[in-house]
This record gives structure tokens, sequence and C-alpha cells, in this order.
């Protein structure tokens, strides 16, 4: 049973997951719609919640059958919302035609071809400690790299940390998360991951490409069927590519997150690095599995969707900090650039 469309914008544009915000309707208007939408929901569509010995341990005498299509709702609105994402990033058009953009707020920022918008002035003209940015009376967010409501929050805080060090970044604001400031309802996590210097001296000095590839334990994420990395150098240059695949099941409601960067032996910093997603249909992501992702097959394969371009050098550091901000919850990507697990405080 599909959701009302006015139902799941309301809910996708705040950076508070529909578990925690289905129980905190503010608006009168959604509140009608969703109590009516639940109460002609057909049993055969949340009949495995209702029978579910984990829901009825967890809620004990408070599980009822309003309480299972409660549930139900939470998690068909966490879906619905990521395939409306993949949708609208995948079907890209003109700039001033994809949400945010086509506000009038826009008007008169420059939107680059990748359509990212240099974000170190608004953060500067309004510096946030949260995930959004403030243009004019509205809150937006970094586009998310895997779905959900947070998968690019700690990718935007070490995005602003970057401005504040004198670094120009440009980047993607999500085609959902965005709403007035009285109407965001922001989100801050405790869980920090950051980068440190290493020594790079056995890198600097390939003559050959090196690769490797990850496969996930089921602990980590569950989306993703594996990451697969390259380092290639290429004259006084080191290329850096990699990329988390989603797994065949989730295609529909995420992309991979592929990360690109050059490294300048001599000067030993980044001169680029950029982060993007990925988006793959059955065909495409069954093709892409066959190949790792230093066969040249692979560039031709799914829809990319850049996610932020900083265009200013990186120290090592500053390198591993984005990489690892970016590729949260995947700590085989983390152990590998910073010889650490999650980390909190």
């Amino acid at each position: 049973m599909e959701i009302d469309t006015d139902i799941l914008l309301y809910f996708s544009k705040t950076a508070l997951s529909p578990i925690h915000k289905v129980d905190r309707i503010t608006n009168a208007a959604v509140r009608n719609k969703v109590d009516k939408f639940l109460n002609n929901l057909p049993k055969s569509e949340y009949n495995e919640i209702l029978d579910s010995k984990k829901w009825k341990w967890h809620y004990q005498e408070n599980f009822t059958e309003d309480k299972a299509k409660e549930i139900w709702l939470k998690y068909k609105l966490m879906r619905s919302i990521d395939e409306l994402r993949i949708i609208k990033l995948k079907h890209q058009s003109d700039s001033k035609e994809i949400t945010p953009y086509n506000l009038n707020l826009f008007e008169n920022i420059e939107i680059d071809k990748n359509q990212l918008i240099d974000i170190s002035p608004i953060h500067i003209e309004n510096p946030l400690p949260s995930q959004t940015f403030i243009i004019a009376d509205m809150k937006f967010a970094i586009c998310q790299s895997i779905g959900g409501t947070n998968s690019s929050y700690w990718l935007a805080h070490c995005l602003k940390s970057l401005i504040h060090s004198g670094h120009t970044v440009y980047a993607r604001f999500d085609p959902l998360m965005y709403n007035s400031i009285a109407s965001f309802d922001d989100m801050e996590y405790r869980m920090q991951v950051w980068g440190k210097d290493l020594d790079w001296n056995k890198l600097s000095n390939i003559r050959r490409p090196e690769h490797g590839q990850w496969i996930p334990d089921m602990l980590e994420c569950s989306s993703s069927i594996r990451t697969d990395y390259v380092w290639k150098p290429t004259g006084k240059e080191i290329h850096f590519t990699m990329e988390e695949l989603p797994t065949q099941e989730s295609i529909e409601t995420r992309g991979s997150r592929y990360l690109h960067a050059i490294f300048n032996i001599s000067k030993n910093v980044f001169v680029h690095c950029d982060g993007a997603t990925r988006i793959y249909n059955k065909d495409e992501i069954s093709k892409r599995l066959t190949f790792h992702l230093k066969e040249s097959e692979v560039i031709k394969i799914g829809v990319r969707v850049k996610i932020f371009d900083i265009k200013s050098e990186l120290t090592i550091g500053e390198f591993i900090s984005v990489t690892c901000n970016y590729f949260v919850w995947n700590y085989d990507v983390i152990d590998y650039l910073t010889n650490s697990k999650k980390e909190e405080p």
C-alpha cells in the first residue's frame, strides 16, 4: 500500500528519522492523514509485525494492533523516502529544475555542472554546529550518501571544519531534506571519526597499481556487499579511487559510495578530492559486481551523482578525515586508513 505524497514529503524534510518523528507529528493536517491512512491499512500489510516475537517482547503489554501499524509505517516511510531520493538523483535534468535548487533563493547562487554549490560562504555567513546550512529562512542538508537521515552527517561536520581552515568546498544539497528553520528538526550524534597522519613513504614509491577489496562482516553496513580500492601511479601523482558497493537487494534505496583523490608525491598533499554516489539498476549492479574497480569497464556502469568536491589542497590527515567521514560505518575503510576502529567519546 503506497503512502500519500503529502505524508511522504512531510517526513522527508527533516533530519529526524521517521522512527522518531511518527510519534511527534506537529502538523494537524498531516496527523489526520496519517490516522486515516493507518485506519484503512489492510491487516495483510502489518500481519507479520503483529505476529513477531521480537516486537511482542520489545513492547510487552503495550504491543497492540495500532502499535504494529505504527511500526509498519515507520519502516515503510524510511524505505519510501530513500527510494524517492534515488529516483530524484538518478533522473537529473537542468539544475534549476532539481529540488531544492528550484527555490527562488537559489536564483543568484551559482550551480556547477554537477549540481554542486560553493557551501563555504554559506557556512561562514551562518556557522551552525549542526549538519545543516542556512540560506535566508531555510535549512539544507548535504545529500545523503546511502539513504537515511544521517549518512552524510559526519561528512557535513568534516567539510565545515575544512571551511574553517580556509578550504573551498562544493557540495550537493539533499533533494528532500530541506525546510524552513522553524520546521526543520535537527539531530546531533556522538560518534566521531577522524584521521591522523600516516607514514606513506611506501605508497609514494609505488611503481605499479595496488588494489584491494573488503567484504564487510555481518555487524557492519548491512546494505553493502563489498568495498574496492585502487592506488594508481601516474607520473608525479597517485590516483586513489574507492567504491563501497550496495547489495543487489538495496539498489532501490541507495547507491554506492565512490571517492576519487589525487596525491601529489613531491608536494606530499592531495590536490584533488571528490565524492559521489553511483546509482545502479538490477542489470547494472550484476555487471558491476563481475569487475574490480581497477578495471576500465566499471566507468560506464551506473549513473554517477557527485556529492562533494574539495577545491583546495588537503594534507594527508585532512584527506583521511574526509574519507573516513564519507564512508562512515564502513570500518574496513576506517581501519585501513587510521589503524583504528570507531571511537566514541
